[in-house]
């Protein structure tokens, strides 16, 4: 489903996906890692557990078309 999620992203010309979960999601994490997400930043004490109790949130990160302007000359 996270594949089909980037193909439709591509498809529709998106640069990049981005997903926020909680820390402590382990399962879910690693979902998106196998997938190509990568870990863009951790934001501590952003939301509440179930026990009211602070956890941080990992924003991942998956490029999914190089950025192009055809304005500006790239040279590579």
């Amino acid at each position: 489903m996270i594949e089909e999620l980037a193909d439709i992203a591509y498809k529709l010309e998106i640069e990049k996906l981005i997903v926020e979960a909680p820390d402590i999601n382990t399962p879910v994490i690693n979902a998106f890692s196998k997938v190509g997400f990568y870990r863009a930043a951790v934001i501590p004490n952003m939301a509440k557990e179930r026990k009211n109790m602070p956890v941080d949130i990992v924003v991942m990160m998956k490029d999914i078309k190089p950025a192009h302007d055809d304005e500006y000359d790239y040279v590579f």
